[in-house]
């Protein structure tokens, strides 16, 4: 009986823990935006046109962020992306961008939001990422 008991205690227990899915894909939520480029002269002085970037790459990084992005995407023609089937919790969204103070000509630096999906089936909007190209 008692060792029922413990067994018992121990799948409930495991099964608690289980139910606690981390970041990442396997729900209902959806992150979305929309990539917009600022094209600028070589010196970075002038902006030359404006428009939404189509095939630009957007990552996703699932929990805190760290070196490396757990998904991508290509943009739409008008400059839109979409992450979805995401669990509950923080999420970074990034693009590269053209950098000029950063050591010369084609040198990137990253350009990212954070969110926090708090709901299952949530739809959050970022809005637009801005992002620099020669």
């Amino acid at each position: 009986m008692k060792n029922t008991l413990l067994f018992t205690l121990f799948l409930a227990g495991i099964a608690m823990v289980s139910c606690n899915k981390a970041p990442g894909e396997g729900g209902f939520a959806t992150i979305r935006g929309k990539i917009y480029i600022y094209k600028v002269n070589g010196t970075f002085t002038d902006t030359l046109e404006e428009y939404y970037g189509f095939e630009e790459r957007v990552y996703l990084v699932y929990g805190s962020a760290d070196s490396t992005y757990d998904a991508d995407f290509r943009t739409s023609f008008d400059g839109s992306f979409e992450f979805n089937y995401l669990t509950p919790g923080q999420y970074t969204i990034f693009g590269y961008s053209e950098c000029a103070g950063c050591g010369g000509p084609g040198h990137l630096e990253y350009v990212d939001t954070t969110v926090t999906i708090t709901d299952k089936k949530e739809t959050i909007d970022v809005g637009n990422i801005y992002l620099i190209k020669k």
